[in-house]
């Protein structure tokens, strides 16, 4: 087929001007790119979990101990038994409700092991109306029973480790293990002194024994003395009525000894105090 070549050349300027014209016609231009506009919304950060992730549980080797808290205990007061008053066991301090009378610290201690120890001194309450160390504390109305368990060695007269119960040098009595000169059979033993209303006397039962018990009673307006060498196996010393009523009791010891002539200082131990209702 032939092409008219006349025809052709014709047109091509017409061609060639729709094709420039094509190009710089802006709305045939590629539409540019739509940024978004931004979000009004207002997007909260996740908060992180107030608990972590447990770790993955470990095996313990086998035998291995676990260890654990410990938990101290609670400490309650002691209670006293029935018809128990007061009791003091000396394993640190002096319970509320004891007074001195005449103290000197340097001659009374309590022990590590939990012992009141008074180192005697010379003057004595009967003879002299005062006697270093010795420990008062208030009695309970109505009857009672005042019991020791004590050590002591008197050797020389007139030591002694006493329970008095006492108003005023006419009006006392006191149980003691103790040494006894004047007395009508000498030595060493457990005593029971008294003097009410100026009327005196004293039992006595010679001994040598070291560790004991001494109890004074009151009872239905008696007063009884009692020791013993082995805990609750009372032995009666002495017994008196119609007598002062006595508010103290005291615990104590002397050398008894105002004209200086002992050459030794009782050491008295006492164990426990105890006022309780007379079984």
């Amino acid at each position: 087929m032939k092409v008219n070549r006349f025809s052709f050349l014709s047109i091509l300027p017409l061609l060639i001007a729709l094709i420039l014209s094509g190009c710089s016609n802006p709305s045939a231009q590629a539409a540019p790119t739509t940024i978004p506009a931004a979000s009004t919304e207002i997007v909260k950060p996740v908060a992180p979990s107030s608990t972590p992730p447990a770790p993955a549980a470990t095996a313990l080797p086998t035998g291995t101990t676990v260890p654990t808290q410990t938990i101290e205990p609670t400490v309650s007061p002691t209670q006293l038994p029935a018809g128990v008053f007061f009791r003091d066991d000396f394993t640190k301090d002096l319970q509320p409700g004891w007074t001195w009378k005449d103290e000197n610290k340097e001659r009374w201690t309590i022990t590590q092991d939990g012992w009141l120890q008074i180192l005697a001194d010379d003057p004595y309450l009967f003879f002299d109306n005062s006697q270093a160390n010795v420990l008062f504390r208030d009695l309970p109305d109505g009857d009672f029973d005042v019991i020791i368990h004590a050590t002591a060695n008197p050797t020389e007269p007139n030591q002694n480790i006493q329970i008095i119960l006492y108003q005023d040098n006419k009006n006392y009595m006191e149980i003691n293990r103790g040494f006894c000169g004047p007395c009508q059979n000498p030595g060493s033993g457990f005593f029971m002194d008294f003097e009410i209303a100026g009327s005196r006397s004293f039992y006595e039962k010679l001994s040598k024994a070291t560790d004991f018990y001494l109890k004074l009673r009151s009872q239905n307006k008696v007063l009884s003395g009692y020791y013993a060498l082995e805990p609750e196996k009372w032995i009666l010393l002495g017994k008196l009525g119609n007598y002062y009523q006595f508010k103290r009791v005291g615990i104590g010891a002397t050398n008894s000894d105002p004209e200086h002539k002992i050459n030794s200082d009782l050491v008295a131990r006492i164990d426990f105090v105890e006022i309780r209702k007379p079984k």
